[in-house]
């Protein structure tokens, strides 16, 4: 297995809380390998910049080898994995078929970030034309 340079860019603040809530964060760390990573288009646009990755890897525990998936969202453009790169998933020791990536953007998550970086911009608009109006 080759060392991953690659992955998601960030991932949310709101994770190690949401690992806590869950009892994810009592989960144990292992490395895994990636078996597949595919982009795929949100459903309501076709070949948009805005997706998400879907992505198919393989850990062992106890010498026995397990399968694990998720679909990480973000921009097509950005560095990700590729076939052979390992990364740490979370297992749960009591089902170590159960496992998780930490570092995981959803859907959900993509468009809170997407919605705060809108209303930033858009508040810089307005405070520039409020100073703009002020000025004149």
């Amino acid at each position: 297995m080759k060392p991953s340079i690659n992955g998601p860019a960030t991932a949310s603040l709101l994770n190690p809380t949401w690992l806590k809530i869950t009892g994810r964060d009592r989960w144990l760390p292992t490395r895994a390998e990636i078996f597949s990573c595919d982009w795929t288009d949100l459903e309501d646009q076709t070949d948009s910049e805005v997706g998400y990755y879907h992505v198919v890897y393989s850990y062992v525990v106890a010498e026995e080898r397990y399968l694990g998936k998720f679909a990480d969202y973000g921009f097509q453009s950005e560095s990700y994995f590729r076939r052979g790169d390992t990364f740490t998933v979370l297992y749960d020791p009591s089902r170590p078929s159960r496992s998780y990536y930490p570092e995981l953007r959803t859907r959900y998550k993509f468009h809170l970030i997407c919605f705060a970086i809108g209303a930033g911009l858009a508040l810089l608009v307005g405070a520039a034309a409020l100073c703009r109006a002020a000025i004149h």
